[in-house]
């Protein structure tokens, strides 16, 4: 996938799993896209990698009315967090936001553990 913004184009690839993301991993990518000249015209963002699971955490964002490219290029200008898969970065950077049923359901799962482990809410 690549999103074009004005001119400007972010490379995206999506996948069925997650793949580890890590500064490391970064360096070596990046690294690659260099040496064999991929991603490098003018106007070319870094790649970013999301797998399906961010999909669906983008998805609830996006109908609250944040922007795909705000939040890739907020990615990109972190420089803590743009190594880290994209679900860290979504829940460290928009907490407040997310899906209400499936947080819903998050909390019912745990309050239903708690009671077969510990007999109790």
């Amino acid at each position: 996938m690549l999103a074009v913004f004005g001119g400007t184009a972010i490379p995206v690839i999506v996948t069925v799993h997650a793949i580890p993301e890590s500064t490391p991993i970064w360096n070596r990518i990046r690294t690659m896209l260099t040496q064999h000249g991929l991603l490098t015209d003018h106007g070319v963002e870094p790649l970013q990698l999301i797998d399906i699971e961010e999909v669906e955490i983008l998805e609830a964002l996006l109908a609250n009315g944040v922007s795909l490219l705000e939040i890739l290029e907020a990615r990109e200008r972190d420089p803590e967090r743009r190594n880290i898969g994209l679900k860290n970065f979504l829940v460290a950077t928009y907490p407040e936001r997310g899906n209400d049923f499936l947080r819903k359901e998050h909390e019912d799962i745990g309050v239903h553990a708690k009671r077969l482990f510990f007999g109790r809410d």
